[in-house]
């Protein structure tokens, strides 16, 4: 199952909280511009995208309980 999900990560602050956050799921998450397509559990990869963007949040897995938690989680990133 994927899902995206339009986020947007304005400061530093929420670049680290985001990271933390994608990083406590066990499935793969992408995230990107259009253009360019970084792992969403890299604060580099992240920050080349650019801070302040939207950007579009893409998990990748099986399991259905953490396809909508992440759903539910990347609401706070709109």
């Amino acid at each position: 199952m994927c899902v995206t999900r339009k986020v947007r990560i304005n400061n530093e602050d929420e670049l680290r909280t985001f990271v933390n956050l994608t990083n406590s799921f066990k499935s793969s998450i992408d995230i990107g511009n259009g253009n360019h397509i970084v792992d969403a559990k890299s604060v580099l990869g992240i920050y080349a995208l650019g801070l302040s963007n939207y950007l579009e949040a893409t998990i990748l897995s099986t399991d259905e309980g953490e396809v909508v938690r992440f759903y539910n989680e990347m609401e706070r990133y709109k």
